[in-house]
């Protein structure tokens, strides 16, 4: 076959591999207790389902995969009370899964019988939102067993983790974020305005705010943001409000430091942060309003760090003061809603998938494939061939990855 019959294969199958979403449909969901079960699956509902020590939830995906992406959820209003806590506001009641395990089974008939492997035991989780990759391979069922303490759940869902790539998210934030995707139960999600704009995307996300936080407390707790929030490819931060309360400039130059704490952190782990210009307040009601220079600051941080840009939070509440509640800083249920609208908007710009797609005995894995006589071949997100044979992060550095 000769090279360009080649590229052509690898061209295709590299375009193909966006052609699906992710999300996993559930055959048969099961449960003991099993009052609520069926009621967590998909958008976060507020029916609830709860168990104490020996509890478990089982899912059967409709299709056969050999990897998970298993996504949870509690109703409880923040991410934790125990990340970036030296500040924060304490919700003094979290009813999150702390201990358990999460068990595969390649020949259970109903989620409750049958054989069952670990592939993860958790002990002491501090959040209330948590994503893990399960290895799936032969399997059919996949179960959260609760190993200890009264555990809730609102949501949990199955994402596909060959597909998914690099569309799943923390949204990282103080309570303008945990408000807005833990206090609101909106019509049309993040992940659901991001498939409404584009019918391949459906992407995964975990609920990160954490009320009364700044900038700082985020950059002094990161280890437990990348233990506990990891597993997500890209970081969506909102950060800044009680930095620059009641129009302060003086904790400017700590929120830069801190923020660019974050990104290395991040890209050390491999995620790509994206950050949202500051938000603006109602100042008819505030009497002061967020200093300009937060949001350039985020704007030379993004440039400074080759990153996507967020979405602009700043101009669109300046502009629409009406979506914000009676104390002019926090979204109401429309304001809510337009966040997460802008952040799908802003997501839509970067690609779901992982860097690079290798392509071996027709298995896409990555986004490179290997050729007789060629080193690596790299391809940009359209599935186009660099003339360049090194990725656009050794171009743009010199540094070999």
């Amino acid at each position: 076959m000769n090279i360009q019959r080649i590229l052509s294969i690898l061209l295709f199958a590299a375009s193909a591999c966006l052609c699906a979403t992710a999300r996993l449909s559930v055959a048969t969901v099961t449960a003991s207790p099993s009052s609520g079960a069926s009621n967590v699956l998909g958008s976060q509902a507020w029916s609830i389902w709860a168990g104490g020590k020996g509890a478990w939830i089982a899912l059967k995906p409709a299709t056969t995969v050999s990897s998970l992406y298993l996504t949870f959820n509690d109703a409880w209003g923040t991410w934790s009370d125990s990340i970036a806590a030296s500040t924060s506001c304490k919700s003094g009641s979290e009813t999150h899964p702390r201990n358990y395990t999460i068990l595969t089974s390649a020949n259970s008939t109903d989620g409750s019988d049958g054989a069952w492997d670990t592939a993860e035991t958790i002990t002491g989780s501090l959040v209330s939102a948590r994503a893990h990759v399960v290895p799936f391979t032969g399997k059919t069922w996949v179960k959260l067993f609760i190993l200890g303490d009264t555990a809730r759940l609102n949501e949990i869902r199955l994402y596909d983790g060959n597909t998914l790539g690099n569309d799943s998210w923390l949204f990282m934030g103080n309570s303008i974020t945990a408000m807005t995707f833990k206090s609101y139960s909106v019509d049309t999600s993040f992940s659901q305005q991001l498939l409404a704009l584009d019918a391949n995307r459906d992407p995964a996300f975990m609920r990160g705010g954490i009320s009364c936080i700044k900038s700082t407390d985020v950059a002094a707790d990161v280890s437990k943001y990348l233990k506990f929030g990891g597993t997500a490819k890209r970081w969506a931060i909102e950060l800044g409000t009680n930095d620059g309360w009641n129009n302060g400039t003086y904790n400017l130059p700590a929120f830069k430091a801190s923020l660019q704490t974050i990104i290395d952190s991040a890209k050390a782990h491999g995620i790509t942060p994206m950050i949202a210009r500051v938000m603006a307040t109602d100042s008819s009601i505030t009497k002061w309003q967020i200093n300009i220079g937060y949001p350039l600051t985020v704007d030379s941080l993004a440039a400074a760090n080759n990153l996507p840009a967020g979405p602009d939070f700043y101009a669109w509440f300046k502009a629409h003061p009406s979506e914000l509640n009676s104390d002019g800083v926090h979204p109401n249920a429309v304001g809510a809603a337009s966040i997460q609208r802008l952040w799908a908007q802003a997501a839509l710009k970067v690609s779901p998938t992982v860097g690079t797609v290798q392509v071996a005995q027709n298995n896409l894995r990555n986004r490179r494939a290997s050729l007789p006589g060629r080193s690596v071949m790299y391809f940009d997100v359209a599935g186009r061939l660099q003339v360049d044979s090194r990725s656009l992060y050794q171009q743009k550095t010199g540094v070999q990855k």
